[in-house]
C-alpha cells in the first residue's frame, strides 16, 4: 500500500506531504483547489507524462517521492526480485523533472521509465473521472471483461501468436511472389554453371593454357630449334661437349708439372656434367613438343570456350572458376529459402492450431465471465439510481480468428424493464453511463489483486441517495484494500476513514496548494461547506455532524 507521497514543486503544489493509511482515504476541496494534482503527481512517480508544464511557476525542478509497504509474495515484490530492486518491505520511487527531462528511481537505483511503468501498474490502479467515456470503446470493452475473466495474460499471448502467425503468412505470400522470378533466374545460372562445369578448368590451368597452345602451335620450330641446340652442345666433332672434353684432357695431363692448374680441370669437369644435364633437358622437351594434330585440336577448342565464356561474361578468363562458385552459392540461397518456405509453412500450421486452441480456452473463459458479469452488474445498478436496469456483455462470433480471439465483445445496456439490451453508446446517457463504469470499476476492483486503488471523481454526475451508496460500496472495498478518493459529495466523503482536504492559499504574489489532513471539527466543517456551499450555517454544521455520526466516522 501507499504509506507515504511526497510532492515538490509541481504544479501549484509548492510541498505538500501525506501520510496514507490502509481504509478509505478521501481528499476533498473547492473546485479549481486542485484536487487532482496528488493523483496527477502519484501518476508523475509511477512513469506517467512528464512534460515541463508539471513543474510550478518559478521553480526549476519537480519531484515526488512514493513509499509503498509491499507484501513479500506480491506481484510488486517479485517484480523487485527478478530487477535486484528488492531491499525490504518498503518501495521507494523517485521522479524528478527539470528542463532537461525526468529520471526515476527504485530504491534509489536508476532505472527505464518503462520499468517504472511496470512496477506502478503492480502498485496502484487509478480510475479517472472520465474512465466512463472509454467504456464505449471496443478495446476497452474487451480488456475489461478479459481482466475480470482472468485472461488478460492468455488474450496477450494469443495476440503475441496471432502476430507471429501473420508475419509468417506475409514472408511465406512473399516467398510466394519471388518464385517465378526466381526460376527465371534458376533456368539461367543452371545453363551458365553447366558451361563453366564442362570446361572444368581451375584459375591456374586456364593461365597456362594459352602458353599450352603457343607451344603446340610452334611445335615444328620448336623441334628444330631444340634439336639444333642439343647438336652444338653434344655433336662428336664439333659440339661444345666435345671440345670441351678434349680441354680437360689437355689440362689434366698438364697438372702432373702444375699443380695448379687442377681446379681449371675440376671447372671443365662440372661443366661437362652441367651439359650432360640440359642434353639430357634439351632430348625431354623435344619429345614434349612432338606435333600432335588431335592433342593440338583439344587445346585449340579449350582455348576458344575459355575465351567465348570470358567475352560472355564479361570477364578476365582466370576469373572463371571464381563466378563458378559465385553462381553455386547463388543456387545454394535459393535452395535455403525453398527451405525457409518450407520452414514458414510448417510453423505456420504449428500457430494456426495454437491459436485455435488457445482462441478456444479465452471464448470459454470469457462466456464464463460475462455471465458473471452482467448479472454482478444488474444487481448493482438498482442501487445505484437505475432500478429495473439490465447489463449484459454481448459475445457476438467473428467469421474469421482475430488477434483478439474468435468474438467482438460488447457492453449492453437496458434501462427499462422488458427493453432488449442495446449497445451502451446508443441507450447510455452521460449520467447513466457514469454508474455503470462505477458499478464496473468497483466490481473489478473488487477482484484485481492491486493493492492500491485510486478512484479521482468517478462520482461526477450522480447524488443523493446514490451518492451514499457509492460511499459505501468504496468503505467495504477498502475493508481489505487501500482506497483514495477524489470527492466533491459529502455523502461520499463521510464515509472516509481518513480525510485530507486541498485549499489554495495566497502566496507572496500568487497563490499555493496545501494539502491537510481534517479531523475532528475541522472535518465537520469541511462536510458542511460541501453540503451547502462557501457559507457555513448552522444547519449545515448539525447535518455534517449527524452524517459523520451515522456512518460511524
Amino acid at each position: 500500500m501507499l504509506s507515504e507521497l511526497s510532492i515538490r514543486d509541481v504544479a501549484i503544489i509548492d510541498r505538500a506531504e501525506l501520510n496514507l493509511e490502509d481504509g478509505l482515504t478521501v481528499i476533498t476541496g473547492e473546485t479549481g483547489a486542485g484536487k487532482s494534482i496528488a493523483v496527477d503527481a502519484l501518476a508523475l512517480a509511477l512513469g506517467g507524462r512528464a512534460g515541463n508544464d508539471l513543474i510550478r511557476t518559478g521553480a526549476t525542478r519537480a519531484e515526488v517521492v512514493a513509499r509503498f509497504r509491499i507484501h513479500d509474495q506480491s506481484a510488486a515484490a517479485n517484480w523487485l526480485r527478478h530487477q535486484e530492486l528488492l531491499e525490504d518491505a518498503d518501495c521507494i520511487i523517485r521522479r524528478t523533472l527539470d528542463t532537461k527531462g525526468s529520471r526515476a528511481f527504485v530504491n534509489g537505483r536508476p532505472v527505464p521509465i518503462q520499468s517504472l511503468k511496470e512496477l506502478g501498474q503492480l502498485l496502484v490502479e487509478l480510475h479517472g473521472q472520465h474512465e466512463h467515456q472509454s467504456l464505449l470503446r471496443a478495446s476497452v470493452q474487451r480488456a475489461v471483461l478479459d481482466g475480470y475473466a482472468g485472461q488478460s495474460a492468455a488474450a496477450a499471448t494469443l495476440m503475441d501468436e496471432f502476430q507471429a502467425l501473420s508475419r509468417a503468412r506475409e514472408r511465406l505470400a512473399a516467398l510466394a511472389e519471388e518464385r517465378a522470378a526466381r526460376e527465371a533466374r534458376r533456368n539461367l545460372v543452371e545453363h551458365e554453371l553447366k558451361e563453366l562445369r564442362e570446361l572444368n578448368l581451375g584459375r591456374e590451368e586456364i593461365l597456362h593454357l594459352g602458353d599450352t597452345h603457343r607451344r603446340a602451335a610452334h611445335a615444328l620450330e620448336m623441334g628444330e630449334g631444340l634439336s639444333a641446340a642439343h647438336s652444338a652442345l653434344e655433336d662428336d666433332t664439333e659440339g661444345a661437349r666435345a671440345r670441351i672434353s678434349a680441354a680437360t684432357a689437355h689440362l689434366k695431363t698438364l697438372t702432373a708439372f702444375d699443380r695448379g692448374l687442377a681446379p681449371l680441370s675440376d671447372r671443365l669437369d662440372a661443366i661437362l656434367i652441367e651439359i650432360d644435364d640440359i642434353g639430357h633437358e634439351l632430348r625431354v622437351a623435344q619429345q614434349d613438343v612432338e606435333l600432335d594434330p588431335a592433342g593440338f585440336a583439344r587445346i585449340e577448342a579449350e582455348l576458344a570456350q575459355v575465351e567465348r565464356l570470358a567475352r560472355k561474361h564479361r570477364i578476365g578468363a582466370g576469373d572463371l572458376p571464381a563466378l563458378r562458385g559465385q553462381l553455386e552459392q547463388e543456387l545454394q540461397k535459393w535452395g535455403n529459402l525453398d527451405e525457409a518456405a518450407e520452414e514458414l509453412a510448417t510453423r505456420i500450421g504449428t500457430l494456426e492450431i495454437s491459436c485455435r486452441e488457445a482462441a478456444v480456452r479465452l471464448s470459454k473463459a470469457r462466456e464464463v465471465a460475462a455471465n458473471r458479469l452482467g448479472t454482478k452488474i444488474t444487481r448493482r445498478l438498482p442501487s445505484l439510481g437505475l432500478p429495473g436496469a439490465r447489463f449484459e456483455v454481448h459475445l457476438e462470433p467473428l467469421p474469421s480468428l482475430t488477434a483478439h480471439g474468435a468474438e467482438q465483445i460488447e457492453f449492453t445496456l437496458s434501462t427499462n424493464l422488458g427493453q432488449e439490451p442495446r449497445p451502451l453508446a446508443r441507450v447510455a446517457s452521460g449520467g447513466e453511463l457514469s454508474r455503470v463504469s462505477l458499478a464496473l470499476q468497483v466490481e473489478l476492483a473488487g477482484v484485481a489483486a492491486i493493492p492500491t486503488l485510486i478512484f479521482d471523481e468517478v462520482d461526477v454526475g450522480i447524488g443523493g441517495a446514490v451518492a451514499e451508496i457509492v460511499g459505501r460500496e468504496l468503505k467495504a472495498l477498502a475493508r481489505d484494500r487501500q482506497v483514495l478518493c477524489i470527492t466533491h459529495l459529502a455523502q461520499v466523503a463521510v464515509h472516509g476513514m481518513h480525510h485530507y482536504r486541498v485549499r489554495k492559499q495566497a502566496w507572496r504574489a500568487g497563490v499555493k496548494t496545501l494539502i491537510e489532513p481534517l479531523t475532528g471539527n475541522h472535518r465537520v466543517q469541511e462536510i458542511a461547506r460541501m453540503l451547502g456551499g462557501v457559507e457555513e450555517t448552522p444547519q449545515t454544521v448539525a447535518l455534517a455532524s449527524e452524517m459523520l455520526s451515522r456512518v460511524g466516522s
